[in-house]
């Protein structure tokens, strides 16, 4: 049955004389404060200022009415149905609460317990939360049990009021200086004349971050001696499980290398002189990629600025005056690229077992053409270094995001280049050009198989295509779009970065988002995740040590961080070693196995340096 909807609102125009006189005989409440004041009675359902406002928003929740909360100016209702609550516990339950400008613990009471205590009955004192700490427990004998309950709610409140104080309230277009304990205007960041940006303060934060990251692995200088002590006696565990049979010899291998890596210090261990670039005086450019060759002696260096792109290449040796670092020498420039509008996208080592040259394979896009060019370098009989230019194509109508070689001794000599909505590739003795099917999709990211016939391809779209190099794609007919591809793996992030194992079932891939996978390409799924590498937007570059035990990798936060290849784990990290107010980013090169007998360690390049982290063994 539909009831009528009482009207609760029809006294709201009457006089205060009205409204003191419906007070005395209509259903009211009694509120009890801590301050000592007793039965203050107050007609409907509110009393006291302090809770004025959160009861009426309460209220218009409860009933779903739309109406302008109460001024203090204004008329309380004379008349409130306490007949719209269930019960009367529902009623002192929902009404009992803590005033929230004055901290008064405020308990409305039905109108019959009001009468009670106006009576003066000695158990509805104890009822009665009764004052302060000041005035005391002043009432009967009964009430004490009362007093207990105050004192310790009081406790609560002052230590709620105090957190709350603590709290800074956030501001819009503000910021509060801790140090200060000032609020400060946020202006937009190309203002000159304030130096408080939203940019500058996550520069500042992002700076102290480093320096406790610095300071609480290593607050003093290091001891090699202490070190040194702690590294023994986990490798001496370490032995004794293998000893016991609890480990076989690739696991002692692998777990001792992974806690040499969680020792690697916090700091470089020193700085690798002379620089070679001398470009602009040696004040422009900063380092873009930093790539080591599969045999680990020669390192190519990307130096990039506005004007010029150059393409360094060195020597890795073992430093005669410090057993602990290694030594980059004999340097000499590959090339050197008119970059005003142009940008080198990717660069690789394309060494080959069938002759003894080293060769380079680079791409450059940006500008109006994007191409792909091959050098051959090599020492003529003075030990000079001496280059032979191999291969180049242009474009003009599609982007080179990426490039990669076919080290697969098979296959003829080959290069692939990752292109807007497909792949190309060139075999280098005929010069023959043929399309691979990217799913419509920009190729970003690429890798071939050593020991069969595929290019694995990473594209925009977050896709991982393993197409099949065998297909004649003169007779489109016979292969349907799409029918080439061998192996399809969804990333769903654009894929920026592929390794592809020893072990050829495993690859690696990372995208834009900082997320790193080890997929299984026989289950068609990913089975390991590394998390941690900080990335938005950039296309960055995750790389797998020799001995395939560590994937490392820098991100935009500037931290270069170390996982575990087995388990995912993340064994360490190591924060930029110059200040955060730089623009370019860590480059990381890390190996176990330098050529020359050169100590295992991480070679950092930022900016114009090129840093050394010596790994303990």
């Amino acid at each position: 049955m539909n009831m009528p909807r009482p009207n609760r609102w029809k006294h709201k125009n009457k006089s205060k004389s009205t409204h003191s006189q419906s007070s005395s005989q209509g259903y009211g409440d009694t509120t009890t404060h801590r301050d000592g004041n007793h039965g203050h009675s107050s007609q409907g359902y509110y009393s006291g200022n302090a809770t004025q406002e959160s009861y009426d928003k309460r209220y218009d929740n409860r009933f779903g009415r739309e109406r302008s909360r109460w001024n203090e100016s204004e008329e309380r209702p004379s008349e409130f149905r306490r007949d719209t609550f269930r019960t009367k516990g529902q009623f002192r339950k929902r009404h009992s609460h803590t005033s929230p400008s004055s901290g008064h613990l405020v308990q409305y009471q039905s109108h019959s317990e009001s009468s009670s205590l106006t009576s003066g009955s000695t158990q509805s004192a104890g009822r009665t939360l009764s004052s302060s700490s000041q005035s005391g427990c002043k009432a009967s004998s009964s009430s004490q049990s009362g007093c207990s309950t105050t004192s310790s709610s009081s406790q609560s409140q002052d230590s709620t009021s105090s957190n709350s104080q603590s709290k800074v309230k956030h501001l819009p277009g503000f910021y509060y200086d801790p140090e200060k304990k000032k609020y400060f205007r946020l202006l937009s960041g190309n203002n000159n004349y304030n130096p408080l940006t939203k940019d500058g303060l996550q520069l500042k934060a992002a700076e102290q971050t480093r320096v406790k990251m610095i300071q609480g692995k290593e607050p003093t200088p290091p001891k090699p001696a202490a070190q040194t002590a702690a590294s023994s006696r986990t490798m001496i565990l370490l032995q004794r499980n293998r000893e016991q049979g609890q480990l076989t010899n690739q696991q002692f291998a692998r777990f001792a290398h992974e806690h040499c890596v969680k020792m690697l210090p916090m700091q470089p261990t020193r700085e690798l002189t002379p620089f070679p670039d001398t470009y602009f005086n040696g004040e422009a450019g900063s380092i873009q990629f930093l790539k080591v060759d599969q045999h680990q002696d020669r390192v190519l260096m990307v130096i990039h600025d506005s004007f010029l792109s150059r393409i360094w290449q060195g020597s890795v040796n073992r430093d005669d005056n410090n057993n602990d670092a290694v030594a980059i020498d004999n340097w000499g420039t590959v090339n050197v690229l008119g970059t005003r509008s142009n940008k080198i996208t990717n660069v690789e080592w394309a060494t080959s077992d069938r002759d003894d040259g080293l060769q380079v394979l680079y791409t450059v896009s940006g500008g109006q053409t994007s191409s792909a060019q091959l050098f051959k370098i090599y020492r003529d009989s003075s030990g000079r270094w001496k280059k032979e230019f191999v291969f180049s194509t242009e474009s003009m109508e599609k982007m080179c995001w990426t490039c990669a070689w076919n080290y697969n001794p098979l296959m003829q000599p080959q290069i692939s280049i990752g292109s807007s909505r497909c792949a190309v590739i060139f075999d280098i003795a005929t010069a023959n050009r043929k399309e691979l099917y990217s799913g419509h999709s920009d190729v970003l990211a690429q890798v071939y198989s050593r020991h069969r016939p595929i290019l694995f391809n990473g594209t925009r779209r977050g896709e991982i295509l393993g197409c099949d190099l065998r297909v004649d794609l003169r007779e489109p007919q016979l292969y349907p779009e799409g029918k080439t591809v061998a192996c399809k793996l969804k990333h769903r992030v654009c894929v920026c970065s592929l390794k592809l194992l020893k072990d050829e079932n495993y690859i690696l891939a990372s995208d834009i988002s900082g997320k790193i996978r080890l997929w299984d390409m026989r289950m068609g799924r990913h089975i390991y995740s590394y998390q941690g590498l900080a990335n938005k937007h950039s296309q960055l570059t995750v790389s797998v040590d020799s001995s395939e035990t560590i994937v490392y990798g820098a991100g935009i936060d500037k931290c270069t961080k170390f996982w575990s290849l087995q388990d995912g784990r993340l064994l360490h990290t190591i924060p930029s070693p110059l200040p955060m107010s730089t623009d370019g980013l860590p480059v990381p090169a890390y190996s176990r196995q330098w050529h020359g007998g050169a100590t295992p360690g991480l070679v950092l390049g930022m900016e114009r340096q090129l840093f050394w982290y010596s790994l303990a063994l």
